[in-house]
């Protein structure tokens, strides 16, 4: 998912895309990869809080469709769990892949030495 934000006022949604999670790739563009493929969904998310705070959002026809299809996650490995819990779950493992992958979080392993 790729935004590009224009106009005089560029500070504010930047932050907001930010506080959201997007990632930025240059001066006004940003981009949000997850590793759920829940793109639409925070996109969705982040141009509500964006309209909220009164910032002009818009989206592409295709952005806009995908957002609206039915959401199937084939084969997921909680069928016990609700849309609203996987989606849940799903955040909270790009969370850490996200911090794993901004050295924000290290993960050190350690093996018992049977040796002696």
């Amino acid at each position: 998912m790729i935004a590009t934000i224009t106009g005089a006022q560029s500070h504010s949604p930047h932050l907001g895309l930010e506080a959201a999670d997007w990632h930025v790739v240059a001066k006004n563009t940003l981009v949000l990869a997850r590793i759920d493929h829940e793109e639409p969904y925070w996109a969705e998310n982040a141009a509500q809080q964006l309209a909220a705070d009164g910032i002009t959002v818009e989206m592409t026809p295709r952005l806009r469709e995908a957002i609206d299809e039915e959401w199937t996650w084939a084969s997921h490995p909680m069928p016990w769990c609700t849309r609203t819990e996987i989606r849940e779950v799903s955040d909270e493992a790009q969370k850490i892949y996200d911090d794993i992958r901004h050295g924000r979080l290290l993960i050190h392993a350690h093996a018992q030495d049977f040796s002696r």
